[in-house]
């Protein structure tokens, strides 16, 4: 999952199908290069069949992370396999925030 290019306004990314234990050190990775770049982030998640805890954890201190930053983050199509891994760990709070953050 490279990180692409990002145009002047916002990165896009899109998160891969399998999220699990093996995929959270390269998305940990792809998240901080986009966090760097210091412009407002979207995550497409409509692919994501399958998404570990870890994977759910990693997006969560992402996301703490943007808000920290003031960098606008938005997630667009969430999977239901994202909405009820974050819903069964109790953070559908958070995914709820993400989803409701609109770019500036």
């Amino acid at each position: 999952m490279p990180l692409p290019e990002a145009s002047i306004e916002r990165l896009s990314m899109a998160l891969d199908p399998v999220l699990d234990l093996r995929a959270a050190a390269p998305l940990k990775e792809v998240l901080q290069q986009g966090l760097g770049r210091k412009i407002p982030l979207m995550i497409d998640a409509g692919a994501v069949t399958r998404i570990s805890t870890a994977c759910v954890q990693l997006l969560t201190a992402f996301a703490l992370e943007t808000q920290k930053a003031g960098i606008p983050l938005t997630l667009k199509n969430s999977s239901e396999a994202v909405d009820a891994a974050f819903a069964n760990l109790g953070l559908a709070g958070v995914l709820n925030g993400i989803k409701a953050r609109e770019l500036t």
